[in-house]
């Protein structure tokens, strides 16, 4: 048992011995391993040691180096060879396994051919020993080295792999690779490959090269001698492996590849690699540039889909290409579709179609590369983002964003564009000038980032500039001339300034840096106006007008010279300064320094709405602007306007304005030699302090407008005494206090004088008046709630004044007195107020009257209620009583003297007596009356110069909304008229009338030497605002005497036209009147004759007109002294629209034995007058033998006569009548004449002057340049129709005489 145990032992260790031991076997087997090792590889090898081990059985080399004559080496740390004996009987020892471990070597690609034919020949040729070796196989554990030629170098790490060494070898590798080359990227990638080697090809089973990212497959074969073969490739190689490749970081997209690639013949290796491949994937343009070394900007996500061919050294790319968020050459762009072809080193982008900036493109571009030397890219916008525009040019003048159409082009080394755009408004910001842009275009075209404009205009709502110049990108500099013109100049001023407005035309320099560019203007506008409520909206409303405004100003960013700004009425000069702006057109907080003058400023049609007028005036203001806007001026004005009325001579002051705060240092105001003078201040948050005195000052033109909303229309002068006041706190609820005298003269002379006290703080205003010393009168109220408390009081108080001051043309004698007092409130528009009048008194036209009860009088809320009202006087007791509420209620009854009544009628006298009874009734809107008045024996004069009407008795009745007179009969003027008829009313308005009267035996005196005694029936009709005269008129006797001056007529163009108050009633009186006359003697200078017409009255007072003739029967007519028997007399009226006699004369005498003939006719202010005799005499004979009664020899008129004794005999009648009136002679002619001693022809004077209320007339007459032919005349009317008359002739003579006048009719 211990034998077997120890047997067991025994073998067990020698078991392990043989597992654990190696021997030593270098001495034997180096060297003919060395040798066998350098036959086969065709290199020298040394080997280190050499130990055999058992089990298994393997021959072990340690250190083993093989190296050749180039000193390119392989060094093992160890190979083992794994020995088979099976057919060691057989002379054949068979190496199953060579394994090789920690390999390092370092091999030229030729002399690796070379060992791979030494191991091949070798493995072919019989054994040198007499035991056959037989490789099976060999392994590779951990092998690094390189395979390089001249210029590529493979690099291998942690590479494992296996040969099978059979007919056809193969050999599988797992490796990591790195190709390194001096021309090419760089590849470092893993390599799996599994090969075989037959006739002299290497067929490649799989080849896989991948990372942790990517993967490409290949399989195919090479012949390793010529270097011929072709692949089959595919695979998905990731950004991230392409940009490790190129020694980059990161990397995005992927490229999928599918097809061949072929190694052919060629001069080198780039050239033999052909290749075959479709492609797809997508990157970041960028990425590829940053491969490619391509400086140029080109960017964003790209698809690509398309085939690669041609060798590795000019390849031939076909693609379909889409980018998205990209950046071509500068160009952003959304999206890009286009067919990418690169060829010959171009790489061309063909039919691209381009979304950008919001808009549309289409786009043609091609670069070279890798290196791009050249370029090419056409683009043709459309409805593109203006903001993306500027910011290819690298330069945004800050316009409002718009779209842009156009196109630009490019070409050459560097991207330099030209090109035509067309830029319209979209976006309304910035809300300044450049947001009001609405369009541009303009051609450009640049060269090394300087564009150049050859034309660009410029188009706003209301105006347009045209410009050229340049924008130099690379040194931020741009140089612009323009022109242009605004028919709005507010659109280039509003944000910054508001409230001016006009035409401008201007023109002007942009240049400098881009950032702070300079602006140079010169402007001109023919007329400019301001509104300065626009300016500041506390201020009135008011516009100015300013003609001929040029200037010239200046701006950059942080300032604006006004070099020159000019015009009819204004200056300006100085500069502002920006100094906190840091962008153009960003004014903030501006400092001042400008001289300003204004002349004739026109301040028109500014409301005062306390006074509900306009003030107008002109004025001058010259002053500083400094700082932060402080103003300082003196302003002066003339004629101050309220209305069309002057109520402001002139004023003049000192005024500041300094942070909205306008302070007026003095301001004296002059009116009618009255001065006011004013100081304080008010500023823009609405505080106030103003005060000014004056010692009497005329404020009758401002209180004029609203005294007439009042119905107060005859105050002729209203003076302030002493006048203080104050105005303080803020100007919508200011603290107002006045104290001052006043006295107001009417029309009439009376006078209202007192004192007002006024006070308003707090919304409560409190007025207190003192009128004619016995009046007191307070008002209190809430003016924002239109709330007024008023009380008053009357202490035997005169207040006719106060009623003349409303109704015009009062009695002398008027006087009212009331005592009594008011009490009364006013809410918005209704009136409530308490009268109580214990005692009035009234006296006119001496009668006075005297209330019989005290006058209460009530009113509450429109309603007016009233004890009743008993007025006692001289034959007069009326009462009144009754209420006024939404209806009438009032009855007026009782009797009264006419004399009263005077005053409510336009008549010179009116006397008698009235018994009356009315009652009003009915809505306040449509009133009725009733009742009626009977008027005795009256008396009326409606003028001093006409006849009265008197006896007048008539009864006057009302019914409802009409005046019926029944019965008016009077006498008149030696004569009856009798008037009956209705008159229609409407709210006691005359609205119709429908009168008729008769008269008759009335004597009527048209002048002071014509009367007629007529009668008829008239009739008046119609309404009254256009009412109709008609009736008939018949003219029993007339006579007219008065002297007639035909001459003057004839010299006068057109008769003047019958005049009347404007808008009167009797303005529009219409007529149709027939006046008749059979007995109507004419008895003057002009003729003796009776006449009888038919005449009809048309038209109006302003405008009459006669239809009709006037005949005469028989008669005389006189011309130059000569008596002239009428044979034929008419005298028509045939203008339907005017009164235009028509003459038709025809009249005889006989003169010295000559029988003359006159003839007249025509219109009376173009007549013809002919004078024919027998025997036939000339014209001048004719005037010689009419004007001197003699005709032809010495005696005649001289040459040249017959105009001097026209202008002597007719001319100078037109100078009498004047002459007459200016010494008060009653008788004054100018008559030619020949002196009796001399015998020459001269003017004859007569003067003369009636005495004794008429009845003694003494004449005196003289003829020019002598003394010795005078002759005087008295006459004495002893009664009518007897006179004594006593003449001195020319030659001394005396002599009397007594006339008698008979007149028959």
């Amino acid at each position: 048992m211990k034998k077997k145990i120890l047997m067991s032992l025994i073998i067990s260790i020698f078991v392990v011995f043989l597992l654990i031991s190696k021997i030593d076997v270098s001495s034997l087997v180096l060297k003919p391993a060395i040798n066998e090792l350098q036959d086969m590889l065709g290199m020298e090898v040394s080997i280190e040691k050499a130990y055999l081990h058992f089990i298994p059985l393997s021959l072990e080399f340690k250190n083993v180096v093989v190296f050749n004559a180039e000193k390119e080496k392989l060094t093992l740390k160890k190979a083992k060879f794994y020995v088979g004996l099976t057919k060691i009987f057989s002379k054949e020892i068979e190496i199953r396994r060579v394994v090789l471990y920690s390999t390092d070597f370092s091999m030229k690609y030729s002399n690796l051919n070379k060992c791979i034919e030494s191991v091949s020949n070798y493995l072919k040729k019989p054994t040198k020993f007499p035991i056959k070796l037989r490789f099976n196989s060999f392994e590779i554990e951990n092998l690094s080295g390189s395979i390089y030629t001249s210029d590529l170098n493979l690099n291998f790490r942690e590479s494992y792999g296996r040969v099978i060494l059979k007919t056809e070898p193969q050999i599988s590798v797992l490796s990591s690779i790195k190709l390194l080359s001096s021309k090419y990227p760089n590849i470092d990638t893993n390599m799996k490959v599994f090969l075989r080697i037959k006739d002299n090809e290497i067929i490649l089973e799989e080849l896989k090269l991948f990372d942790i990212n990517s993967l490409l497959k290949s399989s195919g074969k090479i012949n390793y001698i010529n270097f011929l073969g072709e692949f089959i490739v595919s695979g998905k190689i990731l950004f991230k492996s392409i940009m490790k490749i190129f020694g980059m970081d990161d990397g995005y997209g992927e490229i999928n590849v599918d097809g061949k690639v072929t190694f052919d013949e060629g001069r080198k290796w780039q050239d033999k690699i052909k290749l075959n491949l479709k492609f797809n994937g997508g990157f970041l343009l960028e990425q590829l540039m940053q491969i490619l070394k391509v400086s140029e900007k080109l960017s964003g996500v790209t698809e690509i889909k398309g085939e690669a061919q041609g060798s590795l050294s000019n390849p031939q790319v076909n693609a379909k290409v889409s980018l998205k968020k990209g950046n071509i050459l500068g160009v952003k762009v959304d999206e890009v579709e286009s067919h990418a072809v690169y060829k010959n080193g171009i790489l061309d982008f063909k039919n691209g179609k381009v979304k950008l900036y919001g808009g549309y493109a289409q786009a043609h571009v091609w670069i070279t590369l890798p290196k791009v030397v050249a370029h090419y890219a056409y683009i043709e916008l459309n409805d593109v983002s203006s903001n993306g525009v500027f910011e290819l040019i690298h330069w945004n003048p800050g316009i409002a964003e718009g779209i842009v159409k156009g196109w630009l082009v490019s070409e050459g080394e560097k991207f330099s564009p030209k090109g035509s755009f067309v830029y319209l408004r979209k976006g309304h910001k910035p809300d300044d000038l450049r947001g009001k842009i609405e369009w541009i275009n303009g051609n450009f075209d640049s060269l090394d980032k300087v564009y150049r404009f050859s034309l660009i205009e410029v188009g706003l709502s209301k105006s347009q500039v045209k410009a050229y110049g340049y924008i130099d990108t690379k040194n931020s500099n741009l140089n612009f001339n323009f022109t242009g013109s605004s028919k709005d100049i507010s659109e280039l001023l509003i944000p910054y300034q508001k409230g001016i407005y006009g035409e401008l035309d201007f023109n002007g320099k942009l240049y400098g840096n881009t950032e702070d560019p300079e602006i140079s203007i010169s402007f001109f506008s023919k007329r400019v106006n301001i509104f300065i409520q626009e300016i500041e909206k506390s201020l009135p409303e008011q516009a100015f007008a300013f003609n001929n405004l040029k200037g010239n100003i200046f701006y950059k960013k942080n300032l604006l010279s006004i070099n020159e700004l000019n015009g009819e009425d204004i200056s300006l000069k100085g500069k502002i300064l920006f100094p906190f702006s840091k962008k153009l057109f960003g004014i903030q907080e501006p400092s001042y320094d400008l001289l300003f003058s204004v002349k004739n400023l026109s301040l028109k049609n500014l409301h005062i709405k306390a006074l509900d007028n306009d003030i107008e005036t002109f004025l001058n203001l010259q002053g500083t602007i400094k700082d932060k806007g402080k103003i300082t001026a003196k302003i002066n004005g003339n004629s101050l306007f309220l209305g069309k009325n002057k109520f402001i001579d002139k004023f003049a002051g000192s005024v500041s304005l300094e942070k909205d705060t306008i302070v007026i240092k003095s301001l004296n105001i002059f009116n009618d030699g009255d001065l006011l003078n004013a100081s304080g201040y008010l500023n823009f948050n609405g505080d106030v302090n103003i005060s000014g005195i004056s010692k009497t000052f005329d404020i009758t033109d401002i209180t004029q407008h609203c005294m007439k909303r009042f119905g107060i229309k005859y105050l002729e002068k209203v003076k302030l005494n002493n006048l203080n006041f104050s105005i303080t706190g803020s100007i919508k609820n200011p603290a107002v206090n006045a104290y001052t005298n006043f006295i107001a003269k009417v029309k009439n002379g009376r006078n209202i004088d007192g004192l007002i006290k006024f006070n308003y703080k707090q919304n409560d205003l409190i007025v207190e008046l003192n009128l004619m010393k016995n009046i007191f009168f307070t008002i209190r109220g809430l003016p924002d709630k239109k709330h007024w408390n008023i009380s008053g009081n009357f202490a035997s108080a005169r207040i006719d004044p106060f009623v003349s001051a409303f109704v015009n043309n009062l009695p002398e004698d008027l006087v009212i007195l009331v005592n009594g007092n008011l009490k009364g409130s006013i809410n918005d528009k209704n009136f409530d107020a308490q009268i109580d009048f214990n005692r009035v008194f009234m006296r006119l036209y001496g009668i006075g009257l005297n209330n019989k009860n005290p006058v209460n009088i009530k009113v509450e809320k429109g309603n007016v209620y009233f004890t009743p009202i008993t007025l006692l006087g001289q034959s007069t007791e009326l009462t009144i009583k009754g209420k006024i509420v939404d209806y009438f209620d009032i009855l007026i009854e009782g009797y009264s003297d006419l004399r009263p009544f005077k005053a409510l009628f336009k008549v010179d006298d009116l006397r008698g007596s009235a018994l009356m009874q009315v009652y009003i009734y009915e809505s306040r809107k449509n009133p009725e009356i009733v009742g009626g008045v009977d008027i005795n024996n009256a008396s009326i004069t409606l003028r001093k110069d006409l006849p009265s009407l008197s006896n007048v008795n008539a009864t006057v009745s009302f019914n409802e909304d009409r005046i019926v007179i029944e019965k008016a009969y009077g006498t008149f003027s030696e004569g009856t008229v009798q008037l009956d008829g209705t008159i229609y009313l409407e709210k006691f308005v005359v609205k119709q009338l429908g009168l008729s009267g008769r008269f008759s035996g009335v004597r009527w005196i048209f002048a002071p030497r014509c009367w007629a005694y007529m009668d008829g029936q008239i009739y008046l009709t119609g309404a009254y605002s256009q009412p109709l005269l008609s009736g008939q008129i018949n003219i029993q006797r007339g006579v007219y005497t008065e002297k007639f001056e035909w001459t003057r007529l004839a010299l006068k163009s057109s008769p003047p036209k019958i005049t009347v108050e404007k808008n009167s009633w009797l303005n529009n009186l219409r007529f149709n009147l027939r006046v008749q006359t059979s007995n109507f003697f004419v008895n003057n200078n002009l003729a003796t004759v009776n006449l009888n017409s038919d005449l009809l009255l048309k038209g109006s007072i302003p405008e009459p007109s006669l239809i009709g003739w006037i005949n005469a029967k028989d008669g005389w007519i006189y011309f130059r002294g000569s008596k002239f028997e009428i044979m034929q007399a008419l005298i028509q009226f045939n203008d339907p629209n005017s009164i235009r006699p028509y003459l038709n004369v025809s009249a005889r005498t006989n003169v010295s034995q000559y029988n003359i003939n006159l003839n007249l006719n025509g219109y009376i202010d173009q007549f013809n007058l002919i004078l024919s005799s027998n025997p036939p005499l000339s014209e001048s004979e004719l005037f010689n033998l009419l004007v001197l009664g003699q005709n032809g020899g010495s005696k005649g008129i001289p040459g040249g006569s017959e105009a001097a004794s026209f202008i002597t005999g007719q001319m100078y009648e037109l100078l009498e009548e004047r002459v007459r009136g200016l010494t008060g002679l009653d008788v004054m002619t100018v008559e030619p004449g020949i002196s009796k001693t001399t015998g020459s022809i001269a003017p004859r004077v007569t003067v003369g002057k009636k005495l004794m209320d008429g009845r003694l007339t003494v004449t005196y007459s003289t003829t020019t340049g002598t003394t010795a032919e005078q002759i005087i005349k008295v006459e004495y009317l002893v009664k009518k129709g007897i006179s004594l008359v006593g003449i001195k002739d020319e030659i001394g003579g005396l002599s009397g005489a007594v006339k008698f006048r008979f007149e028959f009719r």
